[in-house]
């Protein structure tokens, strides 16, 4: 299976609202919005900072 298909599916299997995590690790972050090509996801710090970014599909991981 090549890369793009496994991206292509997970791209499928994330939308709004999804729960979801980096590859590497981190904070949970919920999914808001997303393009063909990235995911705008939010998180909170311990200290109650809301944050946000534009994630590709490539880096996430959804989260059990």
């Amino acid at each position: 299976m090549s890369n793009v298909s496994t991206i292509e599916t997970k791209r499928e299997t994330i939308g709004e609202g999804t729960i979801v995590t980096l590859k590497t690790g981190g904070p949970s972050m919920v999914v808001s919005e997303r393009t063909a090509e990235k995911f705008h996801c939010h998180w909170h710090m311990e200290n109650g900072e809301i944050l946000e970014a534009w994630l590709p599909a490539n880096v996430l991981k959804v989260k059990p």
